[in-house]
Formats: structure tokens, C-alpha cells, sequence
């Protein structure tokens, strides 16, 4: 539950701010039933339990989102339906809301896809794809297919992996253990000595992080060029720090 909604917060705070204060408001007036429609709280309230059944288990921003436009749907008309000055002020304000966002969001998407039509349409070469950079430093660096390695934010899309014959024998779940999290804690030295005590048993030769916006990845990964990934390769154990409890040797493969 507590890395659910940790994941939620983040994920609205980096991609929809607005939305997000607009549909708190609107899921704290559908619980105090406030306004209604007839029997709009019924469906505002299975929307809720719905939402929160998703918590308890396992939770993706696009998971909920249905359930939170049905109560700032029923809300929204609930408020246009009472013909008071202060809800046309606030049915104005969550439509201008709305619609900076839409057009903001579909700025920042259209203007790259535009780019790319117009790159296609007159004939330009195409760069290297990113997973074929990795691929090759991966093999510079003495990884060679059907070594293991461990990926942290790089599980969803391991073409890197497959190109240079790599296993993927170990990864941070990201969605059930939030990336900012899962960086702050490699940076502890302590922290970094276990893992890679963990991976050292587990006959896992590297660690390759893809980077995430507004999470700074930990130092001793070194970048892959300008690729947003970064490789560490899994050396003999070091000496622990001063205070470090010993580290696990048994393996969890």
C-alpha cells in the first residue's frame, strides 16, 4: 500500500498536477456527498472502492484513471446542474484547467512526432537506434552472450539484452518499488556493498540502469554515452565500510 501510493504521488506530480488537484477536490466532494445528481454517489462511491481495491494489490497511474474521471465527471456536472455564481466560477476554472493541460500535453507529444514524419518524408538517414549503442558497450566492456546481469529501471524494454546475448537474471521491481526510492538507496554505500554481494553470489556479472526524470542515478554507474543508460560491472568484493554490517552470501537465484 505504502509503495502503491508512494508510486501514484509521483506519477501525478511529474504528469498531471492540474488533474491531480482537480480530481482530489472532486473525490473529497463525492465522499461527503455534498452534491449529487439523483444517485451519483453510488457510482462516485464504486469508483472509489475500485480505486483503492488497485492499492491493495498492485497499482499503475493508468490503472485508476477510468475510476477518477467517473467522480470528477459526476462532480463536474453535479456542480454545473446547481446554478449558483461560485459553481459556474468553478466549472469555468476546471475547464480552463483542463484544457491548458490538454494542449500542453499535446504540444510537448505532437511536436516530436512532427519531427520524425517530416524527418521520414524527406528521406534522412535514421540514427542508431539506442539499443544497439548499449549493445555494443556492453561487449566493450567484456560482457559476452549468456552472461547474467541485473537491470534497475531497464526491465520493460531489454532489447540491449537480447541483441548482445545477455540473460537478465535480476531487477528492481520498479513499478512495486518506486525508481526514486530504489536510486536513493544505492547511493548509500552500505546498501551498494549488499546488492552487489547479492549479485557476486548469484553469478550476475553487471548492473545496467536506465536513467529517470528527477531521480539522479547513482555515481558509481557509469554512463552508456547519451544513451540514458548507465553500466556497472560486478568486480571481486571490496573491503565494507566503516559501519557497514556484514553482507549476505547466500544466494537467492
Amino acid at each position: 500500500m505504502r509503495n502503491n501510493i508512494g508510486y501514484i504521488r509521483i506519477a501525478l506530480r511529474d504528469t498531471a498536477p492540474i488533474s491531480a488537484f482537480v480530481f482530489s477536490v472532486a473525490l473529497v466532494l463525492v465522499v461527503a456527498g455534498r452534491l449529487s445528481i439523483g444517485g451519483g454517489w453510488a457510482p462516485g462511491l464504486a469508483a472509489l472502492i475500485s480505486v483503492l481495491a488497485y492499492f491493495v494489490v498492485y497499482v499503475e497511474l493508468r490503472h485508476i484513471v477510468p475510476f477518477i474521471l467517473v467522480i470528477a465527471v459526476l462532480v463536474i456536472a453535479s456542480l454545473a446542474a446547481h446554478h449558483a455564481r461560485w459553481t459556474r466560477i468553478v466549472v469555468t476554472a476546471a475547464a480552463i484547467a483542463a484544457l491548458t493541460e490538454s494542449a500542453a500535453r499535446l504540444w510537448r507529444q505532437q511536436r516530436p512526432e512532427a519531427a520524425i514524419t517530416l524527418h521520414e518524408l524527406r528521406g534522412d538517414p535514421r540514427p542508431e537506434q539506442a539499443s544497439v549503442i548499449v549493445a555494443r558497450a556492453l561487449a566493450a566492456a567484456g560482457l559476452k552472450p549468456g552472461d547474467r546481469v541485473a537491470t534497475v529501471n531497464a526491465l520493460w524494454n531489454v532489447d540491449w539484452a537480447q541483441r548482445a546475448g545477455l540473460v537478465v537474471r535480476a531487477y528492481v521491481p520498479e513499478y512495486t518499488y518506486p525508481n526514486a526510492q530504489a536510486f536513493a538507496d544505492l547511493m548509500d554505500p552500505c546498501v551498494r556493498a549488499g546488492f552487489e554481494q547479492v549479485l557476486r553470489v548469484a553469478r550476475i556479472r553487471a548492473v545496467v540502469l536506465r536513467d529517470t526524470t528527477g531521480s539522479a542515478a547513482p555515481p558509481w554507474l557509469s554512463p552508456i554515452g547519451e544513451t540514458g543508460y548507465r553500466l556497472h560491472m560486478i568486480g571481486p568484493a571490496a573491503p565494507l565500510a566503516a559501519g557497514c554490517p556484514p553482507t549476505a552470501t547466500r544466494s537467492s537465484s
